[in-house]
């Protein structure tokens, strides 16, 4: 074996026991869903991949437990995304409140899985008949994929938001490239707000979000002066919400809101029912009340060991007592971070050899 072969192998065996070596001391995060179960033990009555939205939306709202495939979503015609068509994909009676407003609606009781493969452009532009959420779940649903789902909607509903949770719901990293998706809230086609998601949930129901990137917004520079936004808005905290990664941000046309990744509209007895084991927030809002000592500090979600720094510059942010920031900052776990490690891999012939992609938790700040 030539020499430079031989340190090669050397060098790359002794980063993978040092990378590899850890992970018998990290708590495993991302394998059950919301309701309990790993993703290898549900087994579906059905799983369909779609091409039509009315298909999308049937197989969701059948029940029955089904896997829904989006690999492409056929767009109106002679447009470049698809147009929500009022008395054919909603109606009337969808449109009373943010509960019942969504044009689709997973039945309680069943397992659902929406595995979006495709970039999935969806608007209501419809003034006279608005919608004020896209899916409301009551089912235990799994969201994963690769692909994004972008939702405008045409009202000022106070919540506008693309999922409305009431169910257990779990989002995941594509289980095939690992590739997380994208959930946007940001509007093209009318001024108004919304958010990616909404928390509400029912007291025996709970949420784990392990991947993904969250973006709401505020998408009007003239009025509404005073509201802010946010990409994930947790109402009703039910059985518990678990954080372990993803991005969560949100923009604004006027410089007098505020963004954030993250609102925790609850007081403070419900704040040890979330737990941050990662994730980076542009922004955290805990709490809204006027009473100042109903509203919770958002330190007191992170879990156990973890530790929020600034995106900026790594440095360790205090948290002690803080109850909202819009410092973008990220969650981990400083016992699990490699820090300045100082590994030479020779590679020859041209041939480059690249780091291994680190799992969730695992930082590798500066190598060379």
């Amino acid at each position: 074996m030539k020499v430079k072969t031989r340190n090669f192998l050397i060098s790359f065996l002794m980063l993978m026991t040092l990378v590899f070596g850890i992970f018998a001391f990290m708590p495993t995060t991302t394998t059950a869903s919301a309701a309990g179960e790993t993703q290898s033990e549900v087994v579906y009555d059905r799983t369909v991949e779609v091409t039509t939205f009315a298909q999308m939306q049937e197989a969701l709202e059948a029940q029955e437990d089904t896997h829904v495939i989006v690999r492409r979503l056929e767009n109106t015609k002679g447009l470049s995304y698809y147009a929500l068509q009022y008395g054919v994909d909603y109606d009337a009676s969808d449109t009373s409140s943010v509960g019942s407003g969504g044009v689709i609606h997973t039945p309680g009781g069943y397992k659902k899985r929406l595995t979006i493969k495709a970039d999935l452009d969806i608007r209501n532009n419809d003034t006279d008949h608005p919608i004020s959420s896209f899916i409301t779940n009551a089912s235990d649903l799994v969201i994963d994929g690769s692909g994004s789902l972008h939702v405008d909607f045409a009202s000022w509903t106070k919540i506008n938001t693309i999922i409305y949770n009431m169910g257990n719901l779990t989002i995941n990293r594509d289980e095939n490239s690992n590739q997380p998706l994208t959930i946007n809230a940001e509007q093209k086609s009318v001024n108004t707000y919304a958010r990616a998601i909404t928390l509400s949930m029912a007291s025996n129901k709970k949420a784990v979000i392990n991947a993904g990137t969250f973006i709401g917004c505020y998408n009007d520079a003239s009025s509404l002066n005073g509201y802010d936004s946010y990409a994930i808005d947790i109402d009703v905290v039910g059985a518990g919400i678990e954080i372990n990664g993803g991005k969560f941000y949100s923009t604004t046309l006027r410089s007098d809101n505020n963004c954030y990744g993250l609102f925790i509209n609850l007081p403070v007895e419900f704040i040890n029912k979330i737990k941050i084991n990662g994730g980076e927030f542009h922004g955290i809002k805990a709490g809204n009340y006027n009473d100042a000592s109903r509203n919770p500090s958002w330190e007191s979600a992170l879990a156990g060991g973890m530790k929020a720094y600034k995106v900026s510059d790594d440095s360790l942010i205090n948290t002690t007592n803080i109850k909202t920031t819009t410092e973008k900052f990220y969650v981990l776990n400083p016992n699990n971070v490699l820090n300045n490690i100082d590994i030479t891999i020779p590679y020859s012939l041209g041939a480059e050899y690249a780091l291994p992609t680190l799992p969730e938790g695992v930082v590798l700040r500066s190598y060379g």
